[in-house]
């Protein structure tokens, strides 16, 4: 079963921070301004953004498909629930990314002169890159998990 573990704790907490440091390196790039308000609100809307994508890919769509396709020694299924896996949850992260940034619209509105496609665009892009990185470090700590207990269970016979 997964959980949520220090290390899971530690990617949520350094991604929150990569998140306005993209931000902050692309309005560096541009040489453009962020808004006063973006640090006061971006760290923990980075943070949010991270725990729900790691939380939906470790507790619901993780489970399921440890289920459905448990990791097992034939190529055909690991290819089909990796390509699943990545499709359902980078569909998934930017349902949830689209909804949170509207949420945050919605109570926190904003005039910057950027319309909110390209607002959502840049959050659906940093949503992705965050989901690719989260599940592989939850699959990688599945796999390990499971050597680990394979070896156990192989030194035990």
């Amino acid at each position: 079963m997964k959980k949520f573990d220090k290390r899971v704790w530690i990617f949520i907490l350094s991604a929150s921070f990569l998140i306005p440091g993209y931000f902050l390196l692309q309005a560096k790039v541009l040489n453009t301004n962020l808004p006063d308000y973006f640090m006061i609100f971006g760290i923990p809307f980075s943070f949010v953004v991270t725990l729900v994508i790691t939380y939906v890919n470790m507790v619901l769509i993780g489970r399921y498909f440890d289920k459905v396709l448990p990791w097992v020694n034939n190529s055909k299924k690991i290819t089909l629930r990796l390509i699943l896996e990545i499709t359902i949850t980078t569909i998934s992260a930017g349902i949830l990314i689209s909804f949170i940034a509207y949420l945050m619209n919605i109570f926190f509105p904003q005039d910057d002169g950027h319309p909110m496609a390209e607002v959502y665009f840049h959050n659906i892009t940093v949503a992705v890159i965050i989901n690719m990185v989260a599940l592989s470090i939850i699959e990688g700590n599945s796999i390990y998990i499971m050597l680990k207990e394979s070896l156990f269970e192989t030194e035990k016979l």
